[in-house]
């Protein structure tokens, strides 16, 4: 991975394809570990809500 000092210093002699293709496939990554985050939250916020209904109609 390149780190972003390194980046900028590249940038500042112009576009570097294969920089910004493997820039574009980390931010994709990341962005998919959002939402499986998201996911999992919501799955958690489910479950409790599910656990906290039954425990009040018991």
């Amino acid at each position: 991975m390149l780190m972003p000092h390194g980046f900028i210093a590249l940038r500042f002699f112009g576009s570097v394809p294969e920089l910004d293709h493997q820039l574009e496939l980390d931010e994709r990554a990341k962005i998919a570990r959002i939402r499986k985050n998201i996911e999992l939250h919501e799955q958690e916020l489910l479950q409790k809500a599910l656990i906290e209904e039954r425990q009040i109609s018991a």
